[in-house]
């Protein structure tokens, strides 16, 4: 299996040719937290813990729970989604 990793200037590429301010909060919680795109898009309003600064991923791919770290720059750009969008109720990411 080849193993692909993608550079900074190739993150912040993508990252700033994102319009969508959900996009970019769905990118960057799976650069700094190392998330699948299948864990992200299954993330709820909860699992996010702003004093510990984790986040519980549900159902990963060994069926297995498991804690992540949160970066202080994710989490001002999830709370700017959040006040821009309207906090989810008991909804995805």
């Amino acid at each position: 299996m080849i193993r692909i990793t993608f550079s900074s200037l190739f993150r912040n590429r993508n990252y700033d040719a994102t319009p969508n301010l959900k996009h970019k909060a769905i990118i960057a919680t799976m650069y700094s937290s190392g998330l699948r795109v299948s864990e992200v898009v299954h993330l709820h309003y909860d699992d996010i813990s702003r004093t510990n600064m984790t986040i519980h991923v549900r159902e990963t791919k060994g069926r297995i729970d498991r804690y992540t770290i949160l970066s202080q720059k994710n989490l001002d750009l999830l709370t700017e989604y959040w006040y821009k969008c309207g906090r989810p109720k008991n909804e995805v990411l």
